[in-house]
């Protein structure tokens, strides 16, 4: 029940029809009357809305930081596999791709099969090319786990696979570092974290994909799949990046016109692909090249269709320690 406040206790006469109230044995008169209202009604205290307390998320700044701009001493591959389930005794192995992180994206290579065996041999194969390698992803375990109870089902030596140090990115959001430390934090999907920083959702929904692998038609799998890879290992370098000691500065959003002029004679410069929407890095030198995600064809983009041009400060490339990155 509210309570009043503005009344006042006092004794008197009873009023006709009423009761008196017995307390312990005991008959009390008592009524309750209003008292005068303050001379001055204080005034009511606002409460400010949550924006104005709160600060609103961080708005993505969409980074632009490549290979190119972290120190490598070992090839990086970023890898990530798609099953028709979560257990490894009730799914299918369907899709896997693979980006060594210091060659374009474009050339990520993807396997993709309903015959199982048939993809894990190819896969073994592609890995087997390499004379060394790390590998890094967002829960890797889950792959780990998927691309090791094949290898073992098929009995197909993978030695380097097996010895491999694996990184995963959905750790590092968890605790903020690579180097251990205990938390209980929500690690988030990846989904989460490359719509804050990139301001880019998937391009298709697993839903959308189950619904596809029920009619055979497994491309948007595929390309869910290509976009995983690709968006794990951007994060993965802008994590690598921070690390750094290096004078070499981050990736400019806004280039001078100068700088842009200099750029657009090297140049790179950042286009949506036409099919799947999804942000490529295009070499102006080219007069056309695919999409990373969907293999869609991206012609040469006018200065118009410019979404942002990339201006990095030089790094001398270093030579690669791998056998092959070329694609099946």
């Amino acid at each position: 029940m509210a309570e009043n406040t503005n009344l006042k206790l006092s004794s008197g006469p009873l009023p006709a029809g009423a009761t008196p109230m017995n307390v312990a044995g005991t008959l009390i008169n008592m009524k309750l009357v209003p008292l005068a209202a303050p001379a001055t009604t204080p005034p009511i205290q606002s409460v400010p809305s949550s924006s104005s307390v709160v600060p609103l998320p961080t708005k993505a700044v969409q980074p632009k930081i490549t290979a190119e701009d972290i120190s490598l001493d070992e090839v990086i591959i970023c890898w990530d596999c798609e099953t028709s389930g979560v257990n490894p005794w009730e799914y299918q192995w369907l899709v896997a791709s693979f980006w060594p992180i210091d060659t374009p994206k474009a050339d990520m290579v993807t396997f993709a099969s309903w015959d199982e065996e048939e993809i894990t041999r190819e896969v073994a194969e592609y890995l087997n090319s390499f004379d060394s390698f790390a590998m890094t992803g967002f829960n890797t375990a889950f792959d780990i786990r998927c691309m090791s109870t094949r290898f073992m089902m098929y009995q197909v030596p993978v030695p380097l696979f097996m010895s491999s140090t694996f990184y995963d990115t959905r750790d590092f959001f968890k605790k903020g570092t690579w180097k251990y430390v205990f938390s209980d934090q929500a690690s988030g999907s990846l989904e989460d974290w490359i719509v804050w920083l990139y301001d880019e959702p998937k391009p298709y929904t697993i839903e959308e994909c189950f619904a596809g692998l029920r009619e055979d038609n497994m491309e948007p799998l595929i390309i869910r799949n290509r976009w995983d890879v690709g968006v794990e290992g951007d994060v993965f370098i802008l994590s690598k990046y921070i690390e750094e000691d290096l004078e070499r500065g981050v990736s400019q959003m806004k280039p001078t016109i100068m700088q842009r002029t200099e750029e657009e004679k090297e140049g790179n410069v950042v286009v949506a692909c036409p099919v799947c929407k999804t942000l490529n890095e295009y070499e102006l030198k080219n007069a056309s090249q695919i999409c990373y995600v969907c293999a869609s064809k991206i012609v040469r983009p006018t200065s118009k269709e410019y979404l942002e041009e990339i201006v990095r400060p030089f790094v001398a490339p270093k030579e690669s320690t791998k056998k092959t990155t070329a694609a099946k």
